[in-house]
């Protein structure tokens, strides 16, 4: 959670995304922003997220969990521990890896390639493209500084590449992505029986 404190919320709307999801049978993940400060409140997180999924989890729960790790405009209690942040969320992967929770990790593209690269973790990286136009390209083909090709781009399975909307297509203020079908379809087949 934000704030001094770190406190456990939950979106008041998630009930109500489950049941749209259940009643349209699209398969879900849920998703969890991170603010961890130490080993303590990693597994104060585990415990929290591994009991969440079981009081809500349904038969669409089938993509992985997203844990969100990056910047926020705001002051967040994790700004002074960007170089301990990997590990720290690499031992929640983990420890929810091992209660059979499979996992990817959301971040600012460029905060990954500086911070998040030795994790061993799939990346849906947020990297805005300046037109708003669909990308005609994948991410490792988009000129893009600070190092991600080379650190991250193997690792990347789904591309946030705006959060407005983008021209002809979807022109409310929303974020959109580009995902790795293979990646995540396996997730789905397995539970299509």
């Amino acid at each position: 959670g934000y704030g001094e404190k770190g406190v456990f919320y939950e979106d008041p709307e998630y009930q109500k995304f489950i049941d749209a999801c259940d009643y349209l049978g699209v398969p879900y993940g849920f998703y969890f922003i991170d603010e961890a400060i130490n080993l303590e409140e990693i597994e104060e997180e585990k415990e929290w997220i591994l009991d969440f999924i079981k009081k809500n989890a349904t038969e669409n729960n089938v993509l992985p969990f997203a844990i969100d790790i990056e910047k926020f405009e705001a002051k967040a209690r994790t700004d002074d521990i960007w170089d301990k942040r990997g590990e720290l969320v690499q031992e929640l992967i983990n420890r929810l890896d091992e209660n059979g929770v499979k996992t990817i990790v959301y971040s600012n593209a460029k905060k990954a390639s500086e911070y998040l690269s030795e994790m061993d973790t799939s990346f849906w990286l947020a990297y805005y493209v300046k037109s708003n136009e669909l990308p005609s390209k994948w991410i490792d083909e988009v000129d893009i500084e600070d190092g991600l090709k080379e650190k991250l781009t193997d690792k990347t399975i789904a591309w946030q590449f705006s959060d407005k909307g983008i021209k002809d297509i979807v022109k409310e203020k929303v974020d959109m992505n580009l995902v790795k079908n293979e990646f995540f379809k396996k997730f789905i087949d397995k539970n299509s029986d």
